[in-house]
Formats: C-alpha cells, sequence, structure tokens
C-alpha cells in the first residue's frame, strides 16, 4: 500500500505543449506532475538541451526512451 502511495504522491515530468522529434527539452516545453511513473523532475537540468526522439504529444508523460543526447 505504501509503494503505491509514493508512486501516486511523486511526480514525473509531463510534455505541456507538443513537441517536435528532434526539439530540444526544456523548462518551456516540460511541467512536473503526478504519477510519478516517469522521468523525475530532479533530473530536469540533466535532460535540459537533450531532444525528443519521437513527437510528444501534450500530457505524456516523459520516460528516458523519450529523449536521445
Amino acid at each position: 500500500v505504501e509503494a503505491q502511495t509514493k508512486t501516486i504522491a511523486r511526480k514525473s515530468l509531463v510534455a505541456k505543449v507538443n513537441i517536435k522529434s528532434g526539439e530540444d527539452l526544456d523548462e518551456t516545453n516540460l511541467t512536473a506532475k503526478r504519477p510519478g511513473i516517469g522521468i523525475s523532475p530532479k533530473y530536469l537540468t540533466e535532460i535540459t538541451g537533450h531532444r525528443a526522439n519521437k513527437d510528444i504529444s501534450p500530457g505524456h508523460i516523459l520516460t528516458w526512451a523519450d529523449i536521445s543526447k
């Protein structure tokens, strides 16, 4: 039960807007929302400047598979 609560309470990085494949990722197109099943917001500075490797729609919870260096 505690593990389920932890997942629901934590946040993930989520696309705020449509992000095209190859577009840079940063705080202008990403936000943090629940649940915590994707990339943690603590990694925002680490992925800033990396690019989306596919088209991403608003509300999509970001995973490491969505990012290319």
